[in-house]
This record gives structure tokens, sequence and C-alpha cells, in this order.
């Protein structure tokens, strides 16, 4: 044997003529057991591949065995095609208590199985059939002794019980078992539509009340219809000239799936008019606005401009999302120029941020602190945050939006996409 446990195999090979003997053909179902061995070891796992269940309530003195097909860690097959009822073993308890056995099914060698003899010429004599089945015995976990010792992989574990007086302390648990086969996992596969690219219809077509846009999913290669989940990613607010005028309101709704299959799905949005969305405008804290907030404070902290990309990324990553006043950064950990290693968040690092949040949406810095409640003393920013930007409140979804001149739009100046998840299995 190699290192790898792989057989060093001979083909028997035959010639018209040839005088065989028991030894020759032997030889060929050696030949195919060491290859279905090996192949079993090589490429399945080991454990109960079906049945062999056990059954036994507390109380009783027998568990029954039901049939089924093992493999040991040799690739070896476990094959019991009878039912079984095997009396618990013999034994008080340990300690006063129950003690604990486990029934295994071993690999049966030719040895320890009883033939069919049949005679042949000459007064010869020898076995003809074997019956394959494995050995069925209670092992305690503990047990050392060589010859009856439980091994992990040559013991395969069918059930596990504990004893007390001659009889079944609990009912009998399938907890130790292991599957041979892997539990099935669900295939998951996600993607999107592409950015501005997206097309969109009015929907239904007859009688509009939202938009809809087909996302092929072929590229997941789902077998059957998965469970889908999406949703649309793009801007919701819209500022631009429709009908002739300028005008801004909102555009949003709710998705729905339909039409599902293994290579696609209808995304349906309904778009619910006659409404106004909220008392003002809310504008999000990006990335770059949290960074704003660094820059300020890296020249505070008169951190080398060749520094501060190095800086930025490591505050996020250590620090997390989150800036507020009165926070204490430490770069002790990477060991940057400084005349000090610490430094204590001020309200004025804030101020590059908030002038950028306040001029992209038309309001003074001052106005934009009141409405947010942002303080010297409270201020802080969150990426992802929603501010509040002041304004009167937008319409939801007016008439023009369930328009074929409108729906373009969506695509060329909101940007909506699709993206999505399936679940199959």
């Amino acid at each position: 044997m190699s290192d790898l446990d792989i057989p060093i195999l001979e083909r028997p090979a035959f010639f018209d003529g040839q005088r065989l003997t028991a030894a020759d053909l032997a030889a060929v179902q050696q030949f195919h057991r060491e290859l279905r061995w090996l192949h079993n070891r090589s490429l399945h796992n080991w454990g109960i591949a079906i049945g062999c269940a056990v059954s036994g309530v507390r109380g009783e003195r027998t568990v029954r065995v039901q049939p089924g097909y093992a493999l040991d860690c040799k690739g070896r097959e476990l094959i019991l095609s009878k039912s079984l009822e095997v009396p618990t073993p013999a034994v008080a308890g340990i300690n006063g208590g129950p003690a604990t056995y486990y029934l295994t099914a071993s690999y049966a060698d030719d040895a320890d199985l009883t033939p069919e003899i049949r005679s042949g010429t000459c007064g010869a004599a020898g076995a003809v059939r074997r019956a394959e089945t494995p050995i069925i015995r209670w092992q305690e976990p503990n047990d050392t002794n060589i010859h009856s010792r439980y091994r992990r992989g040559l013991d395969i574990i069918l059930a596990s019980i504990q004893v007390q007086n001659c009889q079944l302390a609990k009912d009998v648990s399938g907890a130790e078992r292991r599957d041979a086969m892997p539990a099935q996992q669900p295939y998951i596969a996600a993607g999107q539509t592409l950015a501005g690219k997206t097309s969109w219809r009015l929907w239904p077509e007859c009688s509009p009340m939202g938009v809809a846009t087909t996302v092929v999913t072929t590229a997941a290669g789902f077998r059957s219809t998965p469970r889908y989940q999406a949703h649309v990613v793009g801007s919701r607010i819209f500022n631009g000239q429709v009908g002739g005028s300028r005008r801004s309101f909102v555009v949003d709704g709710y998705a729905q799936i339909a039409n599902a299959t293994a290579s696609s799905f209808e995304l349906q949005v309904i778009l619910p008019g006659g409404a106004t969305a909220g008392e003002s405008q809310i504008d999000r804290v990006t990335k770059d606005d949290y960074f704003l907030v660094l820059e300020r404070i890296a020249e505070n902290w008169n951190i080398p401009e060749g520094h501060r990309d190095t800086f930025k990324e490591y505050v996020l990553k250590s620090f997390g999302q989150r800036l507020y006043v009165g926070q204490r950064l430490s770069l002790i950990r990477i060991m940057l120029p400084l005349p000090s290693p610490f430094y204590i968040v001020q309200p004025d690092d804030f101020g590059d941020a908030l002038d950028a949040i306040a001029a992209r949406n038309g309001v003074s810095v001052d106005t934009l602190k009141a409405v947010n409640g942002l303080t010297p003393e409270t201020m802080s920013l969150t990426i992802y945050q929603d501010l509040k930007i002041p304004g009167p409140a937008l319409d939801l979804n007016p008439p023009d939006v369930l328009t074929a001149s409108f729906v373009t739009k969506l695509q060329e100046e909101l940007g909506w996409y699709v993206v999505w998840m399936g679940v199959e299995g």
C-alpha cells in the first residue's frame, strides 16, 4: 500500500484453453472489490447512506434495527438486508447511573462470515457463498481493549443508548449517527440588471398601475424555478423636465415577482398615486461625505498628504462608519509619522462635509444643522444616515409617471435597475 492507501492491483486476464483455478476466479472478485472500495473512499463519505434506523423506548430490553446500507472509512460496504432485534447489554449501570453504549455496524471479513459449503470432485469441499452482512454489536465509548474498543470510521454508529438495570433508561438516540451523504444544500445565485440599461414598460398595458421589467437569470443555471427575491435600486427623487416644465416629485412603490421560471422572472412595481411624500426631502450621507470629515481631521492632525488615504481607510475599518464629536482616534497600530498618536474629534471637523451636503441640496449649513439637531455637542455623521432637507412636501407618483414618455426616464435619469437573488432546493 502507498501513503494514500491505494492498493497495488493486478487485473486478471484469460486466454482460450487456460485451466482456471478457484484462485483465478477469486482474484477477479478481489480486483473489483478493491476498485470499488477505492472509489467509495475517494469520492464518497463514510457513514450511513440509507436505512439502518434504530428504535426503542424507555423501559424496553431490546432495540430494533431496520435494513440499511452504510460505508466505512475504507470504502467497504455494510449491507444489512434484514431487520434485527438486538437485546440491550445486561448491565446494571455505572456508579449508580446509566451506562452508555453505541450500537455499531462493522465490516465482516470472510473469516467472520458463515459460508455455504459445497463438495467438489476428488473429495474437495469449500465455500461457495458468503452472505454480505455486517457485524452488529454494542460498544462502550470509553473501552480501551484493542479487540473491542470503538474505532471511529471503522465502527459505524447506528444509535446510542443509556442502560440501567438491563433496560433502556431513555429512548434510543440517533444523535451520534453520521450520514454518508452530506445534507442537501440549497443552490443560491444572485445578480443584477445593468444600471442605466434596464428597460422598463408600463404594467399592465391596458390600464397601467405601475411599471415592469423582465429579468433574465439564465446565467445562474437554475434547473427548476427558484424562490426569487428582488428590489429596485436607483434614485426615487425626480427633478427635471416633465410636460414642458421643471418639477420635483417622488417615484416609488411596491415590487412583486410574477411569471417566474428557471431562466427569468418579471418584476412588477406598483406605483400608487394621489399622495405626498413627507414634510421634507431626505439626503443620505455617503462615504465621500465621511471622508471629507477625515480629510479635515488629517489636516488638523498634521498627517502627511501621502499617508492620508491609508489613514482614511484605517479609520473606516477600525472605528466604523460613524464619526462624532469627542471620539478618540488612535493610529498606534499603523505607525504613521504624527506629533501625537491620539486625536479627539472636534465640531469644526464636520465643516467641509456639511458644506458639501448643504450645497448639493440648495440649503444653508445653518438650516441643515437646525433641522437635524446637529449642535457642537451632538455633531455626528454616519455613512447611509438619512438627513432631513427642508422643503415642501413632494407629490408621490403623479399622473405623469404612468406615461410611456416618462418610463424611459426611469432608465435614463433615475437609473433604476434590479438586484435579485434566487434560492433553489
